[in-house]
């Protein structure tokens, strides 16, 4: 027998998964250290046996997964099939979930975008189809970046929490273990959890038992846990975590994939397009080619969502009549992607190889159902075709639609792809952007050089670009800016002016949009020679103040490279300062970098909304504060700052492209700012207010995700008055305790009343009501057979809200949460197609009841039509004696 066959034999012996070593494996067999590592690394290369991560590398004997599963292929098969770099990770994945006796934990690395997540359910799958696992058995998944900042939400995630264990845990829950027991719990970003949840998480693996928090009794759980992350393991997690899972399946990123083997992604994706629309899509080749050639930063990720976009666009022609079936062309493809083909002569040899001579087009779909390889994403179908349907039931003409639908999708593409954080090339911007406006950018650009004789840099690109973007969305909300340096720059700059002119009429006969003539000396802002600017007195500052140890950096570092001039300000908040730390960094910024135009402070979430009150009241400076803030935002604030816009305009036109989902109103992520705040107040200093906080806090029972107990200043009743106003505008504001009584819609308690304790008990009551009022959240979802959505029981909170303005009666707070529930489970019934429990005594209730009928009815149609449905007088009746007084 040769060396290597005793080698393996012997390894086959071993049945323990974690694996041994070749340094006791040479003792066993009495041979060199080195000829048995020699041997081993052989046989790894060979497919015959398995490496584990950690050290000392340790090996176990492979499994022959195709004698232990023969005459079934799975869609993992089918992957390693279509794509052969994948095939030895197909291999040790299927390994991993045979391996006796219950399967081996793993960890999946790769890039951002190459497929982590569905390889991970296609690991599932397998254990499905396999027999390893029951058709019932649970595959959750759980994103660890979400409670990063949290340990001890975490930890209840994971391991769920008994009644009382914290303020808040009114019920025993169960965790993910709990939940994935006999299946497969999937950890995305596990790089993400801290050390805490590490260490918990691999007392469960090294005992299989674990506990509740708050819980003495032990608990076990059967369950293969599957990781992934973006990181080096090595380096962003703790050894004693890694030593637990012993598989390391690596998936290469698109660069690192054979051309054939794109091509084979290329055309299952668009099978997969073709099957959801249920219509053959037609591809023509130079739109292939551009696929196979252009430049992924987001690897397959990326791929699949350009091909799906430019798709959907198509498909949207399609519906309206614009295109008889499903085509796509080369010049249906974004900038970025269809620059590509200038390259074609390099690649001959390969189309020549990959691609039939007389073959000028390939057809998807033919009449056949696809089975898809990956998780279904037809979001964007959806869409299209509810746009399409609202928009032929209002009665709109075939023409308008067509019209409308570009617009729509352009929007919807705009926010559709996710953010690629690495690097900041065109596909990047496109993101951001769009592909429409890109391609109008790079018209505008090319006009602009052509005719100025001037190389510009990608710098003013990218600016063009963001200032288009900005300008379309102002536009098409009927607002536009005037530019108070219009006879200046036409004087100054005739040539620029002039070609800025000719840009603008290409902007109108591109978009149909009627365009004020003050923008085009806001367009010759970009053609100035590099040395030339328009010099004002003085700027509005950007200050960007984020959560996170380098997230506000990190958006002003962009913001700094594509606009060649540092002028907005970071400051860091990490999770473990204070505000009070971060409160002084803006104070020291803005003592050192006075301006006249006043500051716009970006901000994220939590304390930090209240800066600029403060900001203003002692520097006696104008501040603006926008509880927002992105790439994006930072990128167009900051441009139109160096370019001397005002205070006023900035903050008026970034809210004015804000899509309405970023704009905080319903706090529901716990990272988030709390949804509700409690004020404390006094005049001049904060001595009572901080004594009457504190106070409160000890009190009060409450959920400190849900509620934040804020202490305030102010120098006289106006002023206070006026902070309160403010700080409900954002968040809604439960009570105030303050020291000088003000005239508000807001309750409000005097000092003595809460420090004598008559007042806690109503506060109380109304976090409570407010906290059940969360919760119903999830109440619904149980209970509801139709309808399942996030944040239903806010939209029918505030509809009730309305009604009870509108009605001058307010619901008492006992009945409010049924009332609520009474409302979302008449939607559902009618979206049910349920029949309608009559009203007795209907018409003579309606004709005694018309004002209150008139207006209950009207709330309840709007918020049933988002649902298609109409709500039955009878229904309307059971709604109206909810709102009678003393019943």
């Amino acid at each position: 027998m040769k060396r290597i066959d005793k080698v393996y034999s012997r390894l086959c012996e071993y049945k323990n998964q974690d694996g041994v070593d070749a340094n006791t494996l040479s003792e066993a067999l009495g041979l060199t250290r080195a000829n048995v590592s020699f041997d081993l690394n052989r046989l790894y290369e060979e497919g015959r046996v398995m490496k584990l991560s950690g050290r000392p590398v340790k090996f176990i004997a492979g499994i022959n997964v195709n004698s232990l599963h023969k005459g079934v292929t799975s869609e993992l098969d089918r992957l390693g099939k279509e794509s052969p770099s994948l095939k030895t990770v197909v291999d040790h994945a299927k390994a991993a979930i045979l391996y006796p006796p219950k399967g081996m934990h793993s960890i999946i690395l790769g890039d951002t975008g190459v497929g982590k997540s569905t390889f991970a359910s296609l690991m599932y799958k397998y254990a499905v189809e396999s027999g390893v696992k029951s058709k019932n058995s649970p595959f959750i998944v759980f994103n660890c970046a979400d409670y990063a900042n949290n340990p001890q939400l975490l930890t209840a995630q994971l391991f769920g929490v008994r009644k009382g264990a914290f303020t808040g845990a009114d019920q025993d829950r169960e965790g993910l273990l709990e939940k994935a027991d006999n299946g497969i719990l999937f950890l995305d970003e596990v790089h993400r959890l801290p050390p805490e949840g590490q260490e918990a998480l691999f007392v469960f693996l090294d005992k299989g038992t674990f506990r509740r928090v708050g819980d003495p009794e032990d608990r076990t759980s059967n369950v293969l846990i599957i990781t992934a992350t973006t990181e080096n393991p090595t380096s962003a997690l703790l050894k004693t975590f890694t030593r637990r899972i012993p598989m390391t399946l690596r998936i290469p990123s698109l660069k690192e994939r054979a051309i054939d083997e794109r091509l084979g992604l290329v055309k299952t994706f668009f099978r997969e397009e073709a099957a959801r629309i249920g219509h053959e899509i037609h591809v023509s080749m130079n739109l292939m080619k551009a696929l196979l050639m252009y430049e992924t930063t987001g690897n397959v990720g990326q791929l699949k969502n350009d091909i799906q976009i430019v798709t959907a666009k198509s498909y949207a022609e399609f519906l309206t009549g614009k295109r008889s079936k499903v085509e796509l062309w080369s010049a249906d493809l974004p900038l970025y992607i269809k620059e590509s083909l200038f390259n074609e002569r390099g690649y001959r040899d390969i189309w020549n190889r990959l691609f039939e001579d007389d073959l000028d087009s390939f057809t998807f779909g033919n009449g056949s159902k696809v089975q898809s390889l990956t998780t279904k994403e037809n979001t964007i179908y959806d869409f299209i075709e509810r746009k399409i349907g609202e928009l032929k039931i209002r009665g709109v003409d075939e023409k308008e639609i067509d019209t409308l639908m570009e617009g729509y999708i352009s929007e919807f593409v705009s926010t559709y792809i996710e953010k690629n954080k690495d690097g900041l090339t065109k596909a990047n911007l496109a993101n951001i952007v769009g592909s429409d406006i890109m391609e109008l950018s790079d018209r505008i650009y090319s006009h602009a050089i052509s005719n100025l004789g001037i190389q510009y840099n990608g710098n003013t690109f990218v600016a063009l670009a963001l200032h288009l973007f900005a300008l379309l969305q102002r536009v098409n909300q009927g607002s536009q800016i005037e530019n108070p340096q219009v006879r200046v720059i036409k004087r100054k700059y005739p040539e620029q002016f002039a070609v800025a002119l000719e840009c603008l009429n290409m902007i109108r006969i591109s978009t149909g949009l009627e365009i004020f003539e003050d923008e085009a000396a806001f367009l010759a802002l970009f053609w100035l020679p590099a040395d030339e600017t328009i010099k004002a007195k003085d700027r509005v500052r950007i200050v960007v103040i984020a959560h996170g140890g380098s997230t506000a950096s990190s958006m002003v570092d962009v913001a700094t490279k594509l606009l060649g001039e540092s002028w907005a300000h970071p400051i860091d908040a990490a999770i473990e300062v204070s505000p009070q730390v971060i409160f002084d960094r803006l104070r020291k910024h803005v003592s050192e970098n006075p301006t006249t135009e006043g500051y716009l402070l970006m901000v994220d979430m939590g304390s930090p909304t209240n800066f600029g009150m403060e900001i203003e009241e002692e520097f006696g400076v104008h501040v603006k504060t926008l509880p927002l803030v992105s790439t994006l935002h930072v990128l167009d604030a900051t441009r139109k700052a160096i370019s001397g816009v005002s205070l006023d305009e900035i903050y008026r036109d970034t809210i004015a492209v804000t899509p309405q989902s970023m704009i905080p109103g319903l706090y529901q992520n716990e990272e988030q700012a709390a949804r509700y705040v409690i004020l404390t107040a006094c005049l001049t200093g904060e001595g009572s207010s901080q004594v009457m906080k504190s106070f409160l806090k000890s009190n009060l029972q409450y959920n400190k995700s849900l509620f934040e107990i804020m202490a305030i200043n102010a120098i006289d009743r106006e002023s206070l008055v006026s902070k309160v106003k403010r700080i409900n505008e954002e968040r809604p504001v439960v009570s105030l305790v303050s020291s000088i009584p003000v005239e508000m819609d807001i309750k409000s308690y005097s000092l003595t009343e809460v420090l004598s304790l008559s007042a806690i008990k109503e506060i109380q009551a109304e976090i409570d009501l407010k906290t059940l009022i969360v919760n119903m959240d999830q109440v619904l979802k149980d209970v509801l057979v139709s309808i399942k959505e996030d944040g239903l029981n806010y939209r029918v909170h505030d509809l009730i809200k309305g009604m009870e303005r509108d009605l001058k009666s307010v619901i008492p707070s006992d009945m409010l949460p049924g009332v609520i529930i009474h409302v979302a489970c008449m939607v559902d019934r009618l979206v049910s197609g349920e029949p309608v429990t009559p009203f007795e005594g209907k018409d003579e209730y309606i004709s005694g009841n018309w004002e209150r009928y008139d207006i209950v009815e009207k709330a309840l149609a709007g918020f049933a039509a988002k649902y298609g449905v109409k709500v039955s007088n009878d229904e309307i009746c059971f709604v109206m004696k909810f709102f009678e007084k003393d019943e």
